[in-house]
């Protein structure tokens, strides 16, 4: 189905861009990157069903989907977690992580595929609003 499609797309995405990543920063762009291909890419349709209509999706579905998607975000969280560790940033990895889904999931609205910025550098400016820093 197309909602398991997309996690499976941006979890297969996560597991190739962060495979050469050491530092936390490293694993954290892979994974902004991947989830700005799985929302802005060719499984948008289906990830923007999973981050806006959500309660759309049958009580079966949902229950089948939510595996898949508790393992993706306790991936996020687990190197937000590195991060902080690493850093030092003093906000939760739960909430740093909801600010980031916020912040990617409403890429879906004003991001063009034809226009002038790529999701990679994308994924950089939201690595640099996570992060502070390059």
């Amino acid at each position: 189905d197309g909602a398991g499609c997309a996690l499976r797309v941006a979890a297969a995405w996560l597991s190739v861009m962060r495979a050469g990543a050491r530092m936390g920063s490293g694993k954290l762009r892979a994974l902004i990157i991947s989830e700005l291909y799985a929302i802005n890419g060719v499984t948008c349709d289906a990830m923007t069903v999973l981050v806006f209509e959500w309660d759309a999706l049958s009580r079966n579905h949902q229950h089948d989907l939510l595996a898949l998607r508790n393992a993706y975000e306790g991936t996020w969280v687990s190197i937000l977690q590195r991060l902080q560790d690493e850093t030092g940033y003093v906000e939760s990895p739960q909430v740093w992580r909801k600010l980031l889904v916020g912040a990617i999931a409403w890429s879906v609205t004003w991001f063009r595929k034809d226009g002038s910025m790529t999701l990679e550098s994308l994924a950089d400016r939201v690595l640099l609003m996570a992060v502070g820093k390059d």
